[in-house]
């Protein structure tokens, strides 16, 4: 009796350690598990922390029907708002403005909502006036002003005219000289340099005028919209890749005519600027009027103006850019 006794006192002390190693384990495999998850989120978290920037809270709302934040159909892993009324409303230097697009590079583009009032894009005589040809100056026919935006480094060519470009238009000069410091410390402080597409092009469809866009850059502070921003932001299906929104030689113009400048937020009821020139001209800019159509105006005449900029990649916003709770800038 005392044999079977104590094996069965001994057979208990091993089942007893079986359950605290067990135990044991389990505790420790547990331990790691956690630790194991607890570093991958952190790892995770710290990954992508810099990217809630204002880019990735916008591309968040990408829609694919009525108004909103649409991916471009022609350049990728850009967006642009589009539609009468989207929810683009951002508040910057104490005004409202209006976001035009993403950009690839994660700059948020915006135009001011209000005018600043009406300008030439160059004032008569303001350029170098010299005799015309390769020889002389491309800005020779002062008298209509001069359409290339800003100074030229060898010789500028638009088409089948050329020659120097010794200074930059009375415009550019005022947007970033004057204008540019008259803009909040803070706000100003949020304002990149970046390039702006300054391309002359004819009025021919709307794949080849975003192509002669791109074809001369300009990298600055302050400029203004091209006409393929004022197209892209247009909502409406019948807005499509032709040429049919130019302006008519005769005076029969009605806004319901122009499709493009239909369910668009950046259509005003008024005679605007481009940033845009126009090919195998001097002093053609391309105009929007009031009815929303685009031709070409002597870059001497008083247009209204509306600033346009990017804000640096690295802000964030708060808000829901409706009007009445537009966009706060956190930087």
């Amino acid at each position: 009796m005392m044999k079977k006794r104590k094996r069965k006192r001994k057979h208990t002390k091993n089942i007893k350690l079986c359950i605290i190693v067990s135990i044991v384990t389990i505790v420790s495999l547990i331990s790691i598990g956690y630790g194991a998850f607890s570093t991958n989120v952190s790892i995770n978290v710290k990954g992508n922390i810099k990217d809630f920037n204002a880019a990735w809270q916008l591309r968040k709302k990408v829609v694919t029907t009525l108004d909103g934040l649409y991916k471009d159909a022609y350049e990728e892993n850009r967006y642009v708002y589009r539609g009468e009324s989207p929810n683009n409303w951002i508040r910057f230097n104490n005004e409202l403005w209006r976001i035009i697009a993403v950009e690839p590079d994660d700059a948020i583009k915006i135009i001011r909502n209000e005018e600043i009032g009406t300008y030439a894009i160059d004032n008569r005589g303001s350029r170098d006036n010299a005799s015309d040809g390769s020889a002389g100056t491309y800005c020779h026919n002062s008298s209509s002003g001069c359409n290339a935006w800003n100074q030229k480094i060898g010789t500028y060519k638009n088409g089948t005219v050329e020659g120097t470009v010794l200074k930059d238009s009375t415009l550019k000069t005022f947007l970033n000289g004057e204008y540019y410091e008259s803009i909040l410390e803070n706000s100003k402080n949020l304002i990149i340099n970046h390039n702006f597409f300054i391309g002359t092009i004819q009025f021919e469809n709307y794949q080849s005028i975003i192509e002669r866009e791109k074809t001369d850059i300009w990298n600055g502070k302050i400029g203004l919209k091209t006409i393929s921003d004022l197209y892209k932001a247009s909502n409406n299906p019948n807005c499509i890749i032709t040429n049919n929104d130019t302006c008519p030689d005769d005076s029969q113009r009605i806004h319901e005519n122009f499709k493009c400048s239909l369910n668009n937020y950046l259509y005003s009821n008024n005679y605007s600027w481009t940033i845009t020139p126009v090919l195998n001209t001097k002093s053609g800019e391309v105009c929007i009027n009031n009815c929303g159509c685009y031709g070409w105006c002597s870059s001497y005449m008083q247009l209204s103006i509306k600033p346009v900029l990017f804000l640096n990649p690295e802000i964030k916003l708060s808000n829901e850019g409706s009007y009445n709770n537009p966009y706060e800038i956190i930087s």
